[in-house]
């Protein structure tokens, strides 16, 4: 799994590629949660456009969910928009969705189309 994590001035985005895998999720959080302009409240895009993620477990989104849920103060009452392409993604996202809740403060949304997510980021 790769990822890439950019700061444009209104929001960060993370970008992954390839197959996913556990570990690589929690890289990019902690790189995120790291960035020199990262601070609790900030909202940012998870692009999973280009990522594989049929090779992760149900135990593994769950592991997923836990590790946002342990990083609750970093994150803040942030907003954080997902963009998933396929079918099998959009369902991985909304498992995790479900194992997140109250476990973070972030609200979540899941998109499709690119656009729709950075206006929803813009209009919060």
């Amino acid at each position: 799994m790769k990822y890439e994590v950019h700061y444009n001035d209104e929001f960060f985005e993370v970008t992954t590629h390839g197959d996913a895998e556990l570990g690589g999720f929690e890289e990019f959080i902690d790189l995120l949660l790291g960035h020199e302009k990262w601070k609790p409240g900030t909202t940012f895009l998870v692009d999973h456009s280009e990522l594989n993620a049929g090779p992760l477990t149900v135990a593994e989104i769950r592991n997923i969910a836990e590790m946002c849920g342990r990083r609750r103060a970093q994150f803040g009452r942030a907003r954080c928009a997902i963009l998933v392409r396929r079918r099998i993604e959009y369902g991985l996202a909304r498992m995790w969705e479900v194992f997140v809740e109250g476990e973070w403060d972030v609200t979540e949304h899941l998109f499709n189309s690119r656009d729709e997510a950075i206006s929803w980021l813009n209009n919060s």
